[in-house]
């Protein structure tokens, strides 16, 4: 009789045991089944697929997700960042871009998306100083040295960069003002196009990130002239900081980030932040990134999104203010 009773007790824990593992179950697959795309909107070879390559594998396996790098480049990035912002809001399709967006509003007369309203900011990658490079037949073998070449010659000199509006061009621009100097603006679709044509001679200097330049710098087949952090690089001891070579106090970096479209579920936009905050402590990615000047950078999405859009309305204010009219 008393285990007629219980029965109904039995069978009410056995449903208790069989609905927990698959809430469990609920939880792990909010994430849409399918290879997740990193879209770099430069082409390969430079510093931002370099960090793309290097996030992809810890990210795939911290995510349980296959996940790929697909380099869609030019107009400055927009081309790529349009295909992202238009993409299924579903976390399969990522973009990885970083100051360069926060450029667009000011540097276009019409963008084919809102930078502010059709991305969703979910997670820091990276943070890297840039490094000033000349081909290695250059004559000028200091910072010095090519401030007193281009006020010679104004605007005579051709620097290449990753693109109008690109985060190179625009860095270049900053520093070329500040020194005094004018260049001659040689627009490439990527970084690594660019510095393929630096090591050519067809341009004469290039101001990109640590990671796309650090090789080459290493092998020889460009030469350092600056780095712009406030200390020396552990990878490039022996190349000066551009405010011990003439412009004290000054210091740039640059950032990388990944992206979702807009309207991406909470739910995904969480297990994005978690999977790079974990996959940032892969020991091979820090010892990569250490070997090309990279430190990593962490934040919540809701971070992310602050300091995005200030970093936004700031740059708009420097770029109307160095007078470079949008396109």
């Amino acid at each position: 009789m008393l285990l007629r009773r219980l029965m109904p007790l039995f069978s009410l824990l056995a449903a208790a045991a069989i609905h927990t593992p698959a809430s469990a179950a609920d939880t792990n697959t909010t994430y849409p089944a399918g290879p997740v795309s990193i879209v770099v909107p430069f082409g390969p070879g430079g510093g931002t697929d370099m960090i793309a390559r290097i996030f992809a594998k810890p990210f795939s396996k911290e995510l349980g997700q296959s996940v790929v790098v697909r380099n869609r480049g030019g107009a400055g990035t927009t081309i790529g960042t349009a295909f992202v912002a238009h993409s299924a809001p579903d976390g399969l399709t990522l973009l990885l871009n970083g100051s360069t967006l926060t450029y667009h509003p000011a540097m276009y007369k019409k963008l084919p998306y809102d930078v502010k309203k059709d991305l969703i900011p979910i997670a820091f990658i990276s943070d890297q100083p840039y490094v000033l490079v000349a081909n290695k037949d250059f004559p000028a073998k200091t910072l010095g040295e090519l401030v007193a070449m281009a006020k010679k010659d104004p605007g005579q000199i051709p620097y290449g960069s990753a693109g109008i509006g690109s985060a190179m061009h625009l860095s270049a621009e900053l520093l070329w003002e500040k020194l005094g100097i004018k260049m001659m603006h040689v627009p490439y679709p990527g970084t690594g196009p660019a510095m393929t044509d630096l090591m050519g001679g067809r341009v004469k200097v290039v101001y990109t990130t640590a990671a796309g330049a650090t090789g080459m710098v290493r092998s020889g087949a460009v030469r350092a002239l600056g780095v712009s952090s406030l200390k020396r690089l552990d990878t490039m001891p022996d190349v000066p900081t551009i405010a011990e070579s003439g412009l004290p106090g000054y210091q740039f970096g640059s950032w990388m980030a990944l992206f979702a479209p807009a309207g991406t579920p909470p739910a995904v936009v969480n297990r994005i932040s978690q999977a790079t905050a974990k996959a940032l402590t892969d020991p091979e990615l820090l010892k990569q990134f250490a070997a090309q000047g990279l430190e990593t950078k962490t934040g919540t999405p809701e971070e992310v999104k602050q300091f995005f859009d200030a970093e936004v309305d700031r740059w708009s204010g420097v770029i109307k203010a160095a007078g470079i009219q949008p396109q």
